[in-house]
């Protein structure tokens, strides 16, 4: 219930959904879902849910969504079907849009290459902060020229 909590991972995320839906259809959806939660109590499983979960949530839900910015908002009330079929058109939206600006940023930096050659690989380097790899002196390596140890 905490995805969008921290506003800097909320940032770098590229798609957002916010599904949601009330304190009973969550409660049963976990303990549908919980292996553990099966075997135990229904009651006691449910006192549990309303008091640390879902406290929680409530208590960071704005805080959540102010992060949650552009987030498409999708009602958990119905089926996992018709909710699939808000979020795929969205979802597909979202990830060809992304892909056309990774494609396009792309094509401008082949470009700036081809424009600037070796010139623009060591430009980029620099404005990345890594330098050029430097040559290593050759060690005179006397066991490749049949010298012993001895004879230094």
């Amino acid at each position: 219930f905490l995805l969008f909590y921290e506003d800097q991972i909320a940032e770098m995320l590229h798609i957002k959904i916010w599904i949601d839906a009330g304190l009973q259809t969550c409660m049963e959806r976990r303990h549908k879902r919980g292996k553990a939660s099966r075997k135990k109590d229904v009651e006691n499983s449910k006192l549990w849910f309303r008091d640390s979960i879902w406290s929680h949530y409530l208590r960071y839900k704005q805080k959540q969504l102010s992060n949650a910015v552009g987030a498409l908002r999708v009602d958990g009330e119905v089926s996992k079907e018709e909710i699939l079929s808000q979020c795929l058109p969205y979802c597909t939206k979202m990830v060809s849009a992304r892909v056309q600006v990774v494609l396009r940023s792309r094509k401008e930096a082949a470009s700036a290459n081809s424009t600037n050659g070796a010139n623009g690989r060591k430009v980029r380097d620099r404005e990345n902060g890594r330098s050029a790899p430097q040559k290593r002196p050759q060690e005179d390596n006397y066991e490749s020229r049949g010298c012993s140890r001895r004879c230094r």
